[in-house]
C-alpha cells in the first residue's frame, strides 16, 4: 500500500474538483510515487553495495549481487560498447525472470556505484546463499556477460572472472570450458537473434523456429506494403543471423568433437 500513497492522496486531494480533479490528483499522485520509487530503489542498491551481507534471509538479493558482478566483468576493459545494458540484460534474464522494463534503469543505477573493490565481498556473498549448481550457473553466465563484447573476453575479464570463482565451487577447467563455449560465435548475429554467446544448437533452433511463425513473410500479407517489407527485411536479417551461427556451432561441434576422440 506504501507504494500507492501518492496516488491515494492525490485522489483524494483532488475530489474538491469532481472527477477531472481526481483524476488530475491521481495521475500527479502517481509521479510522486514513481520518482519516490526510485529513490528508494537507488538507496537500496547503495546500502547493499557498500554491505551485501546485510541482505541475508529472508532479504537475500542474489539478483542484484549477480547484476552488479555482470557490470563489473563486462566493463573490466573500460569499454562496455553501446550494446552494453542489451548485453547485460540478456544474460541476466536468462538468470532471473524480472521484468525487462525495469531491467535497464537498474542496471544503470547499479554501473554508475559499482567498483571493482566490491568484488571479493559481493562473490563471498553469493557463495554463502547459492547451491552449487546455481553458483555454476552463474559462473556460465558471467562468463557470457563478459563475451558479449566483439572481441570476446578479453585479458582483463579473464583475470576477473577467475577473481570471482575463487570463491565458488568453480574449478579453472570449468571456467575454461565456458569461456570456449562461447568463442567464435557472431556478435551481431547473436544480438540479432537475442541470444547469448553461450547458447547451444537446440537453442538456437527453438529461438529461431519461434521467431519464424512470428515474422515470416507469408504472415505479412494483411499489412500495408510499407509494414510488409519491414517484415520481410526483419525476416531476412532473422534467417542470416541463424545460418551464421548455425554454421559457426556446427564447425564447432566439428572440431571439438575431433579433439576429444
Amino acid at each position: 500500500m506504501k507504494r500507492y500513497i501518492g496516488r491515494a492522496t492525490g485522489a483524494v486531494i483532488g475530489l474538491a474538483g469532481g472527477p477531472p480533479g481526481v483524476a488530475f490528483g491521481f495521475f500527479v499522485g502517481w509521479l510522486v510515487d514513481e520518482v519516490r520509487v526510485h529513490h528508494e530503489r537507488e538507496e537500496i542498491v547503495d546500502r547493499f553495495l557498500r554491505n551485501p551481507d546485510e541482505f541475508r534471509g529472508r532479504r537475500s538479493r542474489p539478483d542484484l549481487a549477480t547484476l552488479a558482478l555482470m557490470v563489473l566483468v563486462a566493463s573490466a576493459d573500460g569499454s562496455p560498447g553501446t550494446s552494453f545494458v542489451d548485453q547485460i540484460m540478456r544474460d541476466y534474464h536468462a538468470l532471473y525472470a524480472k521484468t525487462r522494463t525495469k531491467t535497464p534503469y537498474l542496471i544503470r543505477v547499479v554501473a554508475e556505484r559499482v567498483h571493482v573493490s566490491a568484488l571479493e565481498a559481493l562473490a563471498r556473498y553469493l557463495g554463502g546463499i547459492l547451491t552449487e549448481p546455481e553458483l555454476v550457473r552463474h559462473a556460465s553466465a558471467l562468463v557470457a556477460a563478459a563475451a558479449g563484447n566483439e572481441t570476446g573476453i578479453t585479458t582483463e575479464q579473464r583475470e576477473l572472472l577467475r577473481a570471482i570463482v575463487a570463491y565458488w565451487p568453480v574449478d579453472t577447467a570449468q571456467m575454461s570450458e565456458f569461456e570456449r563455449s562461447t568463442e567464435g560465435l557472431n556478435r551481431q548475429a547473436l544480438r540479432v537473434l537475442g541470444l547469448s554467446a553461450t547458447v547451444e544448437e537446440d537453442q538456437l533452433r527453438s529461438v529461431y523456429r519461434s521467431l519464424v511463425k512470428t515474422i515470416h513473410p507469408d504472415t505479412a500479407s494483411p499489412l500495408d506494403a510499407g509494414k510488409q517489407a519491414q517484415l520481410a527485411d526483419s525476416f531476412r536479417r532473422c534467417r542470416e543471423a541463424y545460418e551464421t551461427l548455425s554454421g559457426q556451432l556446427h564447425d564447432r561441434r566439428r572440431v571439438w568433437g575431433d579433439k576429444s576422440t
